[in-house]
């Protein structure tokens, strides 16, 4: 094969890599501001309403911040040399970015979304923690268990992030007409142990919320605030766990991997799934104030929440009453300000 023949194939493969990361940026954003247009409503009646508390932070942290990042980083995929907002490069060297060479711009711009990543994904195993650590009555050791777990996590992520994005070989644009974006070549160890520290402290949190849930239904509590919790952190590690199992395999290919990396989808996905779960338990909440029944007889239907009466399943599948705790205050379990008296039902 000759010289020219072997470029033009390198220039074709490159090609077709970009417009797979394009095509699947397009389908990243698209299903991104579907979800955010369809629960825009009930964001509005079950969050914005809400007192303030981390549940709400990070749901807004959440919301910004996979805005920002996505508004960053994708007009990069679409277009060559394309202007980079200043705001995201505070914690850069400001003023000489605007004469740095293509190259520097590309190299900023993915460690700008690899760190974006990394805060999003932290933020949503903060949140997914907080719910397990409800579970088990607030238990300091838990608690110091899932910090450890988090922060450990985060951190881990981030020292092989900055490792290898030193390591990145980006290839200059020659034909920038034809090929948008930025040519990279990823080491592999970068689309790997990131996702496998992902993978690991999600495997983690969920047992923990298993082996509880477990715990409790074994011994005879029926709270509907336990089954939503659980049924929301099985929908979110069975989800989470695919994607992070689908961008694992395509690291193992070093020719594919920047796919991986470069579509946008995880910033997409993983915003979803983080705003659907805090969205749900605030609507389990609210839905709880406003729908309980008690009769005559002591039976309950509708939800309730941890700081509600003790409630266990009845032989005909309602909820009886075991006990009435007087002042109970209207502060949601999510809000984490508050103590979760698991500790306080009463074991047959």
């Amino acid at each position: 094969m000759s010289l020219s023949g072997a470029l033009l194939d390198l220039l074709l493969e490159a090609y077709h890599k970009v417009e797979i990361a394009k095509n699947m940026a397009l389908a990243s954003v698209a299903f991104f501001v579907y979800d955010l247009l369809i629960t825009i409503g009930p964001e509005i009646r079950h969050v914005w309403s809400s007192k303030w508390g981390y549940g709400r932070l990070a749901f807004h942290f959440n919301r910004i911040w996979s805005i920002i990042v996505l508004a960053v980083y994708v007009p990069m995929i679409f277009s060559y040399n394309v202007p980079i907002p200043r705001l995201a490069f505070f914690v850069f060297d400001i003023r000489s970015f605007t004469y740095l060479p293509t190259n520097a711009r590309c190299r900023r711009v993915i460690t700008f979304y690899g760190y974006g990543v990394i805060l999003l994904i932290f933020n949503t195993s903060i949140v997914m923690a907080l719910r397990a650590w409800i579970l088990y009555d607030r238990n300091p050791f838990v608690f110091a268990g899932l910090t450890i777990c988090c922060v450990g996590g985060a951190i881990g992520c981030m020292v092989i992030f900055q490792m290898d994005i030193g390591r990145m070989t980006i290839i200059p644009n020659p034909v920038p007409d034809l090929i948008t974006g930025c040519l990279t070549i990823l080491p592999r160890r970068v689309t790997l142990v990131p996702y496998l520290i992902g993978l690991s402290l999600d495997t983690a949190i969920f047992l923990a919320t298993l082996y509880r849930t477990w715990e409790l239904n074994r011994t005879g509590v029926r709270l509907p605030i336990i089954h939503c919790l659980m049924r929301d952190g099985l929908f979110y590690y069975v989800i989470n766990c695919a994607s992070l199992l689908i961008s694992i395999c395509l690291g193992l290919d070093e020719n594919i991997n920047n796919i991986a990396l470069g579509s946008a989808y995880i910033i997409a996905l993983h915003s979803t799934l983080c705003n659907r779960i805090l969205l749900s338990l605030r609507v389990f909440n609210n839905e709880s104030k406003g729908s309980v029944l008690v009769n005559g007889s002591g039976t309950r239907t509708g939800s309730t929440t941890l700081h509600d009466t003790e409630w266990r399943a009845a032989g005909d599948g309602s909820y009886q009453g075991i006990g009435q705790r007087t002042g109970v205050d209207d502060h949601d379990c999510e809000r984490q300000d508050m103590a979760v008296e698991l500790g306080e039902i009463k074991r047959p």
